[in-house]
Parts: structure tokens; C-alpha cells; sequence
């Protein structure tokens, strides 16, 4: 079994480019699953993509901008999302759009160690890019 990782790369201190960096843990991690979204990687990426909303007023009004953020957040035994953290700021104006969008997350499958469920931590980068 495998579990998805994605590589973050900066320049200058900003996210230039993030890489599916997955592999296979098979060996090392003998009778553990890592927490995942319901449909996995892809599912994941279906629901921030259709509620990632960004609001017009940063649009509207922060001119060019280009700048990451970093959320992290635990996966609890029975799935729910808490401790919600923001851990890098993209922008203040649209932060809380980071935290709402993991917030509103529905529940996930939890983390197991030899069929134990566990709690689990997870961190999802965001990057804003407006021209």
C-alpha cells in the first residue's frame, strides 16, 4: 500500500511549484494506513477545487499577488477535523477562506496502526496567484 505526499518547492520564500513525490511505504510502515479523504487524493482535490471560493474583494483589490499559505490540521479517530491551524499566511484578506474550506471538510477515514484507528496531523499548502 502507498500513501500520496506532495513536495512543496520555494523560491525566495514563496511556493513555486508543488510535486506528487507518492511512493510506496509498504516496508516501513507494516499495519499502518494513513488518515485520507473519502476518494482519496483525487477527492480531495475535487473538494477544494469546488468550494475553494475566493472572494471578489481580494480580487478586486489586491492588485498582482502571488503568495502560499499553509493549513494543519488533526484527523481524529472517528474522522472529524479539528485543531485547525494557520500555519503560513498567504494573505490576510483570504486566510480565513483556507480555514473555512478545511473546517467545512466532511469526515475522513482515520489513520489505523495494526486496524487501531489513531488520531493523525495533515498539512495542505494553498497557493494564490492573482494578475
Amino acid at each position: 500500500a502507498g500513501y500520496s505526499s506532495m513536495e512543496e518547492i520555494y523560491q525566495d520564500g514563496a511556493l513555486v511549484e508543488t510535486k506528487d513525490v507518492t511512493r510506496d511505504k509498504t516496508k516501513d510502515t507494516v499495519g499502518a494506513r494513513e488518515s485520507q479523504f473519502p476518494g482519496g487524493v483525487e477527492g480531495w482535490q475535487k473538494y477544494l477545487a469546488r468550494n475553494l471560493k475566493v472572494p471578489d474583494e481580494v480580487v478586486n483589490n489586491v492588485g498582482n499577488f502571488s503568495g502560499g499559505a499553509i493549513v494543519s490540521f488533526a484527523v481524529d479517530k472517528d474522522g472529524t477535523i479539528h485543531d485547525i491551524l494557520l500555519i503560513k499566511s498567504a494573505l490576510y484578506l483570504i486566510d480565513d477562506v483556507y480555514l473555512d474550506i478545511i473546517k467545512k471538510s466532511p469526515k475522513w477515514l482515520p489513520a489505523q496502526i495494526n486496524g487501531t484507528a489513531v488520531k493523525s496531523y495533515k498539512k495542505q499548502p494553498f497557493f494564490l496567484n492573482i494578475q
